[in-house]
């Protein structure tokens, strides 16, 4: 029988994701294409933990396969309730990543009834081990924590990597900076026969004409976003307005 709390949570999930569903992403999108699938799972996550908390709130939690087992249906009823092939696709992609959360709520559920034993009855298998599963949910948000964090460091390092070392000119500007932007420039030009009206214009990265040439000029700070969305756009080769043919 379907759970109404679980129903409600998944339909509200299902609205504030339906717009990212109606509207697909072009080929050259990259960066929409990311937000779109960081919308879906958010979606599939919220409709996992409610699976998990209608779980953690009945009288017996199941032994640990038969709990995979519900995170299995758990995200088989999101992938139904969205009926979209993207999101059934991400699901693939992000089993690992929902696996972690449902492991870690699941085995925290029976810590916390095993120091509160009284109030709530404890599954008859579960009970022996309740100090292990305490620790082992402990260590586990811990090293989940950590490999989110790694990843951070590693995303952080490698575009720090991307940029020119500073080596600033007598008017304050950046001079390897400029270089450096205007190299990338060059090859974005090169690459794509785009001129400069095409890039600020039609470009799919959020810079107008102004904040265009202070980026060229070396005055927009390589920290803020249009930056960044900028040179990723001129990294990844993109024709503006997607006026070229897809490449094969």
């Amino acid at each position: 029988m379907a759970n109404p709390a679980v129903e409600a949570a998944a339909a509200e999930a299902l609205v504030e994701l339906r717009p990212w569903l109606i509207r697909r992403p072009r080929w050259w999108q990259v960066r929409y294409r990311e937000d779109r699938l960081m919308a879906i799972g958010h979606y599939l996550m919220k409709v996992c933990q409610a699976h998990l908390f209608a779980m953690c709130e009945s009288t017996f939690l199941p032994d640990e396969e038969e709990s995979e087992y519900r995170l299995a249906e758990a995200i088989q009823h999101a992938v139904e309730v969205a009926d979209d092939s993207d999101v059934a696709a991400a699901a693939g992609e992000l089993d690992k990543t929902l696996a972690d959360i449902w492991r870690y709520g699941y085995k925290a559920e029976l810590a916390r009834r095993w120091h509160a034993q009284r109030d709530f009855p404890i599954h008859s298998r579960c009970t022996p081990e309740m100090d292990a599963y305490d620790a082992e949910a402990r260590a586990e948000l811990a090293s989940i924590q950590r490999e989110r964090q790694d990843e951070r460091q590693a995303k952080q390092e490698a575009q720090a990597e991307q940029q020119p070392q500073a080596g600033e000119g007598a008017a304050g500007v950046d001079e390897g900076l400029v270089q450096w932007r205007l190299n990338l420039l060059e090859d974005y030009k090169a690459a794509t026969g785009a001129s400069e009206y095409a890039i600020y214009a039609y470009g799919e990265h959020g810079c107008h004409k102004p904040e265009f040439y202070a980026w060229k000029k070396g005055k927009l700070p390589a920290s803020s976003s249009m930056a960044q969305s900028l040179e990723r756009f001129l990294r990844e080769k993109n024709p503006p307005g997607g006026r070229k043919k897809r490449p094969e």
